[in-house]
């Protein structure tokens, strides 16, 4: 059972990496018309994200290092932080994504 949850723990923070990458990328260029989704994904000057590997599911210990990796080149856009550990003595971590130009990411309710 055991090695069952930690593949689904597994998949489950490769698709929160892989949402969070379509979310970056999105974010990456500002003075680019935004209806366009080649321009919203288009790679702007300056430092690369780290690839997020697609021919394989990242290992546990690959995922904080990826997420520190594109905190690292985009400090302006997003946070990483630790909101616990699993049973198994697993840091879960918190990834927010906004315009920290602007003001803290909104808590609660935005409606």
């Amino acid at each position: 059972m055991a090695i069952l949850e930690k593949r689904i723990e597994t998949f489950a923070i490769a698709s929160l990496i892989i949402a969070l990458g379509t979310a970056v990328a999105c974010t990456q260029a500002p003075d680019r018309d935004k209806n366009s989704w080649m321009a919203a994904t288009a790679q702007p000057e300056g430092p690369i994200l780290p690839a997020l590997p697609f021919d394989r599911i990242l290992l546990y210990d690959e995922m904080p290092r990826l997420l520190q990796g594109w905190v690292a080149v985009r400090p302006a856009i997003m946070e990483v932080h630790s909101i616990g550990h699993t049973p198994g003595g697993r840091e879960l971590w918190f990834v927010t994504i906004t315009n920290l130009a602007t003001g803290p990411a909104a808590e609660g309710d935005p409606g």
